[in-house]
């Protein structure tokens, strides 16, 4: 019924479970008879990590109508304690990788943090729990972000000169960011 030849079977698997969660004529009232090409699209490209965590949200979010596809995304991508979408709080909500997966980007990414803060360390020395946590907090946050960047880059971005750049003007944008903050508590 809602299935046809453009529809993986990712995409037409999503469908039915959100046919059994909201009913096909939900579906098909807010969507029409066809998957829309645009959840298609944004599927495919989707983690099945991802999508199990977006259905398992949805699940518990006790949602009574049909998501639209940027809030379908949200619950799918979004970091962050589980409880907000109404399951269990203090699980962390992405689910343990699995096997033989990874995230090249996200994986080169903790290994620029490591020695980023390793070759930094004076920067950490003296500081009380609470700003060292805001600056990791802040280094994370940046450090993500470029990950995201090179999943998002063109081949020229792939570039290790052109990494490094990239690497160093994050760093560059954390440190502002952390030292702006210190002033303004400071003032």
């Amino acid at each position: 019924m809602y299935q046809n030849s453009a529809d993986s079977s990712r995409t037409a698997s999503l469908w039915q479970h959100m046919g059994g969660l909201f009913g096909a004529d939900a579906l098909e009232r807010k969507f029409g008879r066809d998957i829309p090409r645009e959840w298609t699209s944004i599927v495919e490209r989707m983690p099945a990590a991802e999508l199990e965590r977006g259905m398992r949200r949805l699940v518990h979010s006790g949602k009574a109508h049909v998501p639209a596809l940027p809030e379908f995304v949200r619950l799918c991508k979004a970091v962050g304690d589980d409880g907000e979408w109404g399951g269990p709080k203090g699980q962390h909500a992405l689910p343990a990788p699995a096997q033989n997966v990874t995230d090249p980007w996200g994986t080169q990414g903790n290994i620029h943090f490591f020695a980023y803060v390793y070759g930094h360390a004076k920067d950490f020395a003296g500081l009380t729990a609470q700003q060292n946590d805001v600056r990791t907090r802040t280094l994370v946050r940046w450090k993500n972000e470029w990950a995201q960047l090179m999943r998002d880059g063109d081949a020229e971005d792939h570039d290790p000169v052109a990494q490094k750049a990239m690497w160093k003007a994050c760093m560059t944008q954390a440190e502002t960011e952390i030292a702006s903050d210190r002033d303004q508590v400071a003032a």
